[in-house]
């Protein structure tokens, strides 16, 4: 096959799917396809290694690698090897189709049918198994695999590995599986025998996030296995045929620091000679040079202010140094660490322990909050086979967790110094600055934890805050001591439910839904919702006059309470200020203020104890004077009657003068906006309601 060139491979392609905004990346995208498409024809290179940031549409550039490699060859054999599941779903499942059906132009059954399907057939294997079965009784000419496939689980009981070895024996010669032992690892080798045995030739493996190969064959037995079933494991006396032709690498990081993750990488696929010697790695140039045979490698850029930035100069980034340390800022960071390790030492020094960090405490290093109660350790989903043994330090520090936040009932997380460092800074950053942050994990533990801590990082704050305002008020200080004593023991019984709670919103003079308190925040325990049964039994009884929040809140939706007034619109006040200039004294003043307060007390009649129906009865009755009075306003005169739409009828009208003038003046929220000139700001509405009027 020849190398192909840019005009010939955009009759092909369109990466862009005829849009127009995406021109600019999709000719990036077909740049890069064609640029790997010459180094896999190239005999001397025979592969290739995308390495583009994340963004960029790694996938799609190995689709249209794949595409115009069957144009040519329609019986183009691919082999898929994805990191996880859901990413295995993603590539069989919505890429591979999309890319079909919206940007591949040839439609001459090579790659595309003329209903937008491939041409090729195609199938996603879930296990080995399956991957024999389907490679062994038909033709697939795009075969998708996960990665822990190739991880070849087994249990250590000889009848089990037995099981496994008669299964081969249905497949495969029993030359081909071999006379050695029959231990797991005699076993796992006879496996890979019989998959390199039975696989057909690709004449192309594509593996995703392949940078999860970055170990050598001696300290990986998935990469050993995989090598085994590839054919590019040279081991003494072993005779393994090669089973793919050429082969495509996509990860963002090929590798960090040690071009060795790089050189592993590339052993796996037969391809370790590309790179020079490793005494010459230290030679960048060199290095670049090599790597540039078979390796394509850009940046995503961002356009700002005409300029296009990339990653590095539009973001820091923190590797080394005192920015990118966590250090022990405290004797309890100190202690539980010391004592985790300790434990996890203990364990792995006795006999048959299991130095399994990577599910225990490694992967700890952001959560300890694994706990024995949870179920398997997941990994992108999947859980692991049953005859995976768990990390037994896990438990162990499952264990010093609960001791620490159940039994001796200090309420916090366990200290960490990761956790608490991201916590501090996040809060800060938060409460002090306003500002938000976006914080990715990797385990979903981590969520749950790092909230506990971001709720008690604020809990602190708003201690801080409360002190600080009622500063001088001795009574109110006591009551608000006796408030954090009794949520504090509250505290020490959180779940780990990430959510907030939601309560209905409720109509004025309706009752709301009872909201429990919660007891991850003092907010939610204790100023939005109902008063926490443990506090109302721990208040004294002189402490109990005071105005809880929560009767504040309810008073905010009671009719027959003034506060209800605080969120209502004056709109008596806005149409003085508004409409004619005059502040609503001077407004009255110029009806003439006897026939302004005749008017107010024949307002229509309303309940006695319904003071929101009184306010409105008043503003309604106001600004019918106001139409009477001032000919051709027909949008006041709509209000007006809106207005008169809200009351609820009853027997009582308000008859004492200086009451009335002082309801219709009730100063709101809004009317403190108003003079304060920020409502048009707040409400950038009021200005077309003005002109609407």
């Amino acid at each position: 096959m020849q190398p192909i060139d840019l005009n010939s491979a955009a009759k092909l392609l369109d990466f862009s799917g005829g849009d127009d905004s995406l021109k600019s990346l999709g000719q990036l995208q077909l740049k890069g396809a064609v640029a790997l498409q010459n180094m896999l024809v190239n005999p001397e290179v025979g592969m290739g290694y995308l390495a583009d940031e994340v963004g960029m549409g790694k996938t799609y550039i190995a689709l249209g690698l794949v595409a115009m490699m069957r144009y040519f060859n329609p019986g183009y054999r691919v082999l898929y090897i994805c990191p996880s599941r859901n990413v295995q779903e993603k590539w069989y499942g919505r890429e591979l189709p999309n890319f079909i059906r919206t940007n591949v132009l040839t439609r001459n059954f090579k790659i595309r049918t003329p209903y937008g399907e491939s041409g090729t057939p195609s199938i996603s294997c879930a296990n080995i198994d399956e991957l024999i079965h389907a490679t062994t009784t038909g033709y697939y000419g795009d075969v998708f695999v996960r990665m822990s496939s190739f991880s070849m689980a087994m249990g250590d009981d000889d009848d089990g590995l037995e099981k496994h070895l008669r299964a081969l024996r249905e497949h495969v010669p029993t030359s081909v599986i071999g006379k050695g032992g029959r231990g797991k690892d005699e076993v796992k080798k006879a496996y890979a025998r019989a998959l390199n045995y039975l696989l057909p030739t690709f004449d192309l493996v594509v593996i995703d996030e392949a940078h999860n190969f970055k170990h050598s064959f001696e300290s990986s037995a998935r990469n050993r296995a995989l090598s085994r079933i590839l054919g590019f494991n040279d081991e003494p006396g072993e005779n393994y045929r090669r089973r793919v032709n050429s082969a495509l690498l996509l990860s963002a990081t090929p590798f960090d620091v040690n071009p060795v993750h790089l050189y592993n990488q590339l052993n796996l696929v037969g391809k370790a000679h590309l790179l020079p010697e490793q005494e010459h790695w230290h030679d960048h140039g060199q290095l670049k040079e090599a790597m540039a045979r078979f390796m394509v490698r850009r940046l995503n850029e961002l356009p700002i202010q005409g300029k296009r930035h990339t990653r590095n100069m539009y973001r820091r980034e923190w590797r080394k140094g005192e920015r990118a340390e966590i250090g022990f800022d405290s004797d309890e960071h100190k202690l539980i660490t010391a004592l985790v390790q300790k434990h996890v030492g203990d364990v792995l020094n006795k006999k048959g322990g299991n130095p399994s960090f990577q599910l225990g405490l490694l992967a700890s290093f952001e959560s300890y909050a694994q706990t024995t109660r949870s179920g398997p350790v997941e990994f992108d989903g999947e859980k692991l086979p049953d005859t995976h043994r768990d990390a037994q330090d896990r438990h162990l520090i499952a264990a010093i967790r609960e001791s620490y936040v159940v039994d001796e009932k200090f309420g916090k997380s366990l200290p960490h110094p990761k956790m608490d460092q991201v916590s501090r800074e996040a809060a800060g950053l938060a409460l002090d600055s306003g500002r938000k942050q976006l914080i990715f994990v990797r385990r979903v533990k981590s969520v749950s934890e790092l909230k506990q801590k971001l709720d008690d990082e604020y809990d602190d704050w708003m201690r801080r805050h409360i002190d600080n305002f009622l500063a001088g008020g001795t009574e109110q200080l006591i009551f608000m001591e006796r408030v954090w004593a009794v949520y504090y023991e509250a505290r020490k019984r959180r779940d780990d439910d990430v959510s907030g709670g939601e309560a209905d919103a409720a109509t004025a003079g309706d009752d709301e839904k009872r909201l429990p308190p919660k007891n991850d925040t003092i907010f939610n325990w204790f100023f939005r919702g109902e008063m926490p049964v443990e506090l109302e039994r721990a208040l004294p009884a002189q402490m109990r006059r005071w105005v809880t929040p929560e009767a504040v809140k309810k008073s905010l939706t009671s009719r027959n309470n003034a506060n209800i007034l605080l969120f209502e619109f004056n709109w008596a006040a806005w149409v003085a200020e508004s409409l004619f200039n005059r502040t609503l004294e001077g407004l009255i003043d110029d009806l003439g203020r006897k026939r302004v307060l005749d008017v107010l007390s024949s307002a229509p009649a309303v309940p006695e104890d319904d003071t929101l129906s009184l306010f409105l009865s008043v503003q309604q009755a106001f600004l019918a004077e106001v139409v009477k009075q001032k000919q051709g306003m027909p949008g006041v005169a709509e209000l007006a009657a809106y207005l008169q739409s809200l009351i609820r009828q009853g027997n009582y009208r308000l008859r004492e003068p200086r009451n009335l003038l002082q309801l219709l003046a009730s100063q709101t929220l809004f009317s403190h906006l108003q003079e304060a000139n920020l409502a048009k700001f707040c409400f950038d509405s009021t200005a077309k309601l003005s002109e609407a009027l």
